[in-house]
């Protein structure tokens, strides 16, 4: 299968570079040391500044060059091994000189704007907002989910202080769970609940994360049963019977830092699990299962972050094995965040919605190029970019119908927004048809900062809404701290469509 490459960034246009002969051997030496890990980055992609004092001094640690400016992107002791930033260098002083010239006179002096492109209007009709607090502390939601197969449907929310919560469709609390660290995913599997804990926010690279399970006994009393432990930062946890021995295996996405995996837990029966791992690299963010090929083996769809960011698809071949093939790449820039297999066109074949922008690393700078994409299917599972809404650290972008049209409308959240200049924590666009779609804000959502969101029937009118998890973190944006400290832990738009 061919991977079609996401490599024409919008708005992206090289610096002028000349024909420094240097320049364009730092060119060539890029594609060789650069692309053996992950898409090549054109330069365009940052300033000058960005280039010179941090990206190259943090991607030289790969190549053995270290400093003082490098060594400070080291995040823990842990991480300082051979195996990620060599102790010797991998190329000559020379090599490496012209990479760096390649990049900082290729790259303009101020990051590139975005696109040009319709920005959001406001408009009440669409959802009405309601805040929902339940605790004394900060907002600090990092999962969020509406729960159907309840009846009265419910909200299910985690926070970074180890709770799960429970909430009625009147959003009034039913109960909450101390847990064994901030759960960022959870599943239903008939009467018990299978919870990702991270393990911990803050990227570390112990292996701090566990998948565990649990159910509420008949005192009202919640049973745990830790599945796997010794996990690096997982953020997804996946119930499959993936080799078809009707038995119950996991799919686990390890986010890591530098390290982690996409794997499945094969149930070899008794408690027994044999780990076997699909994609050996950091960046897991999530699986998505589904039968591409129509043969009744359940298939995989992964998101890749962590510099080889990337979409894969791996095609069960039975008995376990699965070929792994890249569908999608971007740059390592890209911070990939989420995708959604929806069929936009209605031809009967998936398409990929997909969302970047976390800003969360060395170069924490609004990226004309983090937004909303969509591409689409050539009904061979060949994917081509059709459209693209610029959304300065776009977070997370989920579809539904939401006004009954029979169009599959979009809803996002930003984590990374431009605070300053626009309210863009929160998009919802409209499918008008043909790509085309309508922006709008809702006022109230820039009462938070939107880590996590879900759509769902909360109130059982048969409309879809939508909530927000407000994790008020003093990152970037600070100006706008004090506001989100004091707001509530979940905003929930009602959908109010006619």
């Amino acid at each position: 299968m061919l991977a079609m490459s996401a490599c024409s960034q919008p708005g992206s246009k090289a610096g002028n570079i000349g024909n420094d002969a240097s320049v364009a051997r730092g060119g060539k030496l890029a594609s060789v040391w650069c692309g053996g890990c992950h898409q090549v980055p054109d330069p365009s992609l940052l300033n000058k500044s960005m280039w010179r004092d941090k990206v190259l001094p943090y991607m030289g640690l790969r190549l053995g060059f270290h400093s003082p400016v490098a060594d400070s992107f080291i995040v823990d002791d842990n991480i300082a091994d051979a195996s990620i930033y060599p102790t010797h260098k991998l190329i000559g002083d020379e090599d490496w000189n012209d990479i760096i010239r390649y990049y900082v006179l290729g790259a303009p002096d101020t990051m590139l704007p975005q696109p040009m492109h319709e920005l959001p209007r406001e408009n009440p009709a669409l959802f009405e907002p309601i805040f929902v607090n339940i605790t004394h502390e900060r907002p600090a939601v990092c999962f969020v989910k509406v729960d159907t197969l309840q009846k009265p449907h419910q909200l299910v929310f985690a926070d970074a202080f180890k709770r799960i919560f429970r909430l009625d469709n009147d959003y009034k609390v039913l109960d909450y769970l101390q847990v064994p660290g901030p759960v960022v995913d959870m599943n239903w599997t008939g009467t018990h609940k299978i919870y990702t804990n991270i393990g911990s926010i803050d990227p570390l690279t112990q292996k701090l994360g566990s998948v565990g399970r649990f159910r509420v006994n008949k005192e009202g009393q919640p049973v745990f049963n830790i599945l796997f432990d010794s996990l690096s930062r997982p953020v997804q946890v996946f119930a499959c019977d993936l080799n078809a021995d009707n038995e119950t295996d996991y799919i686990i996405c390890e986010f890591g830092v530098g390290k982690g995996t996409l794997s499945w837990m094969e149930n070899k029966k008794a408690g027994k699990y044999q780990k076997h791992i699909l994609i050996d690299q950091p960046g897991a963010v999530k699986a998505i299962v589904a039968d591409v090929n129509k043969d009744g083996l359940p298939d995989i769809y992964a998101l890749m972050a962590q510099g080889d960011e990337s979409i894969w698809l791996l095609t069960n071949e039975g008995n376990g094995r699965f070929d792994a093939q890249k569908i999608l790449q971007f740059p390592p820039l890209y911070g990939s965040v989420s995708f959604e297999l929806i069929d936009f066109n209605k031809d009967g074949y998936l398409d990929i919605l997909y969302a970047c922008g976390d800003n969360a690393d060395v170069t924490p700078v609004l990226k004309s190029y983090h937004g909303i994409y969509i591409f689409t299917n050539d009904k061979t599972n060949h994917f081509m970019q059709s459209y693209f809404y610029p959304m300065h650290g776009c977070y997370k972008a989920m579809a539904a119908d939401f006004n009954g049209d029979g169009n599959i409308d979009i809803a996002a959240i930003s984590f990374f927004a431009d605070y300053a200049k626009r309210p863009e924590g929160f998009v919802y666009l409209s499918d008008q048809g043909n790509n085309r779609f309508e922006p709008y804000s809702i006022a109230e959502t820039t009462e938070g900062r939107w880590l996590c969101m879900d759509i769902g029937d909360i109130n059982g009118d048969q409309k879809p809404d939508i909530v927000l998890g407000n994790m008020a973190a003093p990152l970037y944006g600070d100006e706008n701290m004090n506001r989100w400290i004091q707001s509530a832990s979940l905003l929930v738009l009602k959908n109010i469509m006619k």
